[in-house]
């Protein structure tokens, strides 16, 4: 609660210079706040001094005015105390969602299946299930995949030559039928 205090009159003495950002029940005037302790003082010493029942009435009124402003102070800490709360609450909801999805990309682990108890499940096991699984195990590897990289720019390549190869030797023997075909005519 201290620092809910603390916090209430750092604010008030920062938006003191601000006065139309302020509600009414916010606005405390530093002069009437100083008169209203220096009074209490007053009050205070000159009961004391002269033991008297008028002064007791007015050290009352002076005190309830500054339990009055007391009031309106604790009130706004209470407010911005719940503020505070609902975005510490907004904030770790936040956070807890946050965590949700960073884990569920963590659990996306690949876990060896189990081996089936049935001879029915074996071939399906054999031939479709524990390849998938080392398939995709394998390609979670960073390395894997740059070598999957490498293999397909190299089949590009190598589909790349054979179709300029396929091209080029097409055309030339066409060329050589035309030949073929002038020399028999003749």
């Amino acid at each position: 609660m201290r620092r809910c205090r603390y916090v209430c009159f750092t604010k008030y003495y920062q938006q003191r210079n601000n006065p139309e950002t302020l509600t009414p029940s916010q606005k405390l005037d530093d002069d009437k706040l100083t008169e209203l302790i220096s009074q209490a003082i007053d009050v205070t010493l000159q009961s004391r001094l002269y033991d008297d029942e008028k002064y007791v009435d007015k050290l009352v009124s002076v005190f309830t005015e500054l339990a009055n402003m007391y009031n309106i102070v604790t009130a706004n800490c209470n407010k911005n105390a719940e503020t505070l709360n609902r975005n510490i609450q907004l904030t770790e909801k936040r956070y807890a969602a946050m965590m949700k999805l960073i884990q569920a990309k963590k659990s996306k682990t690949i876990e060896q299946p189990p081996i089936p108890q049935t001879m029915k499940a074996l071939p399906q096991f054999i031939f479709m299930t524990y390849p998938w699984y080392w398939i995709k195990r394998m390609y979670r590897s960073k390395h894997f995949r740059q070598f999957l990289v490498v293999c397909m720019a190299c089949t590009l390549a190598v589909s790349v030559f054979l179709t300029i190869f396929l091209a080029y030797d097409n055309a030339q023997l066409r060329k050589e039928i035309c030949r073929k075909c002038y020399t028999l005519t003749q």
